[in-house]
């Protein structure tokens, strides 16, 4: 599969997401598989995601410590790291 149609595959997953069609841990690991299945991409992209991964899991807690990111935030990163990989 092309990286295209699996960032593709993973916009349509975010937005399920999102939604609430789709529950987080499998999101998360709907992510994690999509990443993992990049061909050329950087190591630092690819720790990126992992990152994005993290705090996407513990962005609940966001409102009682501080120091944790929004979700709306995450997200936002999560989409240009996306479009940057579509890019080139």
């Amino acid at each position: 599969m092309s990286n295209q149609n699996i960032l593709d595959r993973l916009e349509i997953k975010l937005e399920e997401f999102l939604k609430g069609d789709l529950e987080k841990h499998a999101f998360i690991e709907f992510l994690h598989n999509s990443f993992e299945a990049l061909d050329g991409i950087s190591y630092r992209t690819l720790q990126n995601s992992r990152d994005l991964e993290y705090k996407i899991d513990v962005a609940e807690f966001a409102d009682e410590d501080e120091s944790l990111e929004p979700l709306s935030e995450v997200i936002d990163k999560l989409k240009a790291l996306i479009k940057s990989i579509k890019q080139g």
